[in-house]
């Protein structure tokens, strides 16, 4: 992606070189990551693109060890593409993170069918009007970054805008909903798993309806 770290080949070497050989550092591998082939929606072109990608990263990988400096690790991918590079040779690792979750961005974006396990549950405020719904949940607590989050319960072809403000989720609808009252819960799927972890403290673990796990999130405001 032109990002960081070095071209493919003798610079790889190179760098790998000047990490063995220093007292203080261990060196443990390579890594690379082929987003710009994640958004390519056909499927035949976007495993030709994500393996030629990893190829670059694969063959890095020998010429380290053809020069003597072993590789034990050689990580890629994402959750846009893990399913097309996990099964090439040479790689021991993929960095499919979000996919632990899925959510609305990968799915409608980068074409990833996982069935969505994040969501984030809101309160109704108000309610101004049949088609009207206002929710405690805004962009400090649904990340709007890349796709917005997805309410449960309700038909994507009756939503008829759906914006967020700092403290609220404003949902407009093209048909009147007459169940939701202020005080009932609104559930959400969310529209980007890692615009939204780490703005809130704790994950709960459900299985019908009852909470089994509750995890801290150790990451939470650690971005100093």
């Amino acid at each position: 992606m032109h990002r960081c770290g070095v071209e493919p080949g003798e610079a790889v070497v190179a760098l790998a070189s000047i990490v063995s050989s220093a007292s203080n550092l261990r060196f443990a591998g390579v890594m690379a990551w082929e987003g710009h082939t994640a958004a390519i929606s056909d499927e035949v072109e976007k495993r030709g693109a994500v393996t030629a990608a990893v190829a670059l990263l694969t063959s890095s990988a020998d010429a380290c060890r053809a020069a003597g400096i072993p590789v034990a690790i050689v990580s890629c991918s994402g959750t846009g593409t893990y399913k097309f590079a996990s099964g090439l040779p040479g790689i021991t690792e993929v960095q499919a993170g979000g996919g632990v979750f899925g959510d609305v961005h990968y799915r409608d974006h980068f074409g990833v069918d996982h069935e969505c396990s994040l969501t984030v549950v809101t309160t109704v405020v108000s309610r101004p009007s049949p088609t009207y719904i206002v929710t405690d949940g805004g962009f400090k607590t649904l990340g709007s970054i890349n796709a917005m989050a997805e309410p449960i319960g309700i038909s994507s072809d009756d939503v008829k805008s759906f914006t967020l403000s700092a403290e609220h989720g404003n949902l407009r609808l093209s048909v009147e909903n007459h169940a939701l009252r202020p005080g009932d819960r609104l559930e959400w799927t969310v529209g980007y798993s890692d615009a939204t972890v780490f703005m809130h403290d704790e994950i709960h673990g459900t299985r019908n309806g009852v909470v089994e796990n509750s995890w801290i999130i150790e990451g939470r405001g650690k971005l100093q």
